[in-house]
């Protein structure tokens, strides 16, 4: 089980930091100047939910020792379910 949580955990940090990065980075660099992504209300949600996910899964990780257990994955599965409720309260089309 740990080895499946290390592969899931490493590779949406791959995710999160190549994917999404590289191509804001090759544009920049083909472009010579930033990249404008906007800093609308739900694309600012997003990056703070994001932030907050990442401190609390390294605070859920530390405390169990690195080791997940059934009410740790619990909670982290409310939190997503809060998160998708938030967003499509705050967000969704009317």
């Amino acid at each position: 089980i740990n080895m499946s949580v290390s592969n899931a955990l490493g590779s949406n940090v791959f995710d999160l930091a190549f994917c999404v990065g590289f191509p804001f980075f090759l544009k920049s660099l083909i472009s010579g100047s930033a990249v404008d992504v906007g800093t609308s209300e739900d694309f600012l949600f997003l990056v703070l939910a994001v932030l907050m996910l990442a401190v609390v899964l390294v605070g859920v990780l530390l405390i169990g020792k690195m080791q997940t257990q059934k009410f740790q994955s619990v909670g982290l599965l409310s939190y997503y379910v809060v998160f998708l409720v938030l967003y499509c309260v705050l967000f969704g089309e009317d």
